[in-house]
């Protein structure tokens, strides 16, 4: 099976308004993280929020010489087709990728190009008893080490991410065969979870992911306001 850990950095937190300035992809196959990944800075021809900024420390002027989101299209696509892509709080990113593929006149949307689209927070959420599903909680929760990460990075989330997946879902497996790390269910719910069909299906989140998405972005939003009164 092949499956895609992704993640995004953008100029702000609403996909109407802001866009994509950081997109990567970490490729994992038959439970092996390959070291295949897709990575791209973009210009996103606007200026980058300053609480942004604090969060990821990407400035404005470091990416006037890079390629605009429908330069990179093509080749995302073409990364992302048929693969089963892990995203913790999907509708995040989902929404800004799929917002970059209306502005340059695109007719894929993630959902169309992918096998399924996970909410891993939405999947560590159910697991946890504390409901804490943040992306740091679960690296220190498995054992994975952060030290080193003062901030947000699309290619360093998603390599977090892939490893914090195979630790959640029964380990990554080694040479021998052997697993590490709890195992846990793979049945995450027809809420978080998006599955391909002939037909158009719409699948609604439920309250409990509706509550994750709002603490997460909450969290996010006092994350800026403490960088901000540290600065």
């Amino acid at each position: 099976m092949r499956e895609l850990a992704l993640d995004t950095e953008t100029t702000g937190l609403e996909a109407r308004d802001h866009r994509i300035i950081e997109v990567a992809c970490v490729e994992i196959v038959n439970r092996q993280i390959t070291g295949r990944e897709f990575h791209e800075y973009v210009n996103p021809e606007r200026s980058i929020a300053r609480e942004a900024t604090r969060v990821h420390g990407i400035r404005t002027s470091e990416l006037l010489d890079k390629p605009r989101f429908e330069e990179i299209a093509d080749a995302l696509l073409a990364f992302l087709k048929d693969a089963r892509v892990l995203i913790h709080n999907a509708s995040f990113d989902q929404a800004f990728i799929d917002m970059e593929l209306r502005r340059c006149e695109r007719p894929e949307r993630l959902e169309s190009v992918t096998s399924e689209i996970v909410d891993t927070a939405a999947m560590a959420a159910r697991d946890s008893a504390t409901k804490r599903a943040g992306l740091d909680h679960l690296c220190k929760r498995y054992g994975i080490d952060i030290s080193g990460r003062k901030l947000h990075g699309a290619l360093k989330d998603a390599s977090l991410l892939a490893s914090v997946y195979l630790k959640m879902t029964g380990g990554q497996l080694d040479i021998f065969g052997s697993g590490e790390g709890p195992s846990v269910s793979l049945d995450v719910g027809p809420a978080s979870v998006i599955r391909k069909d002939r037909t158009p299906v719409v699948i609604r989140a439920t309250p409990e992911e509706l509550a994750l998405h709002e603490a997460y972005m909450q969290a996010m939003e006092s994350e800026m306001r403490t960088d901000a009164a540290d600065s």
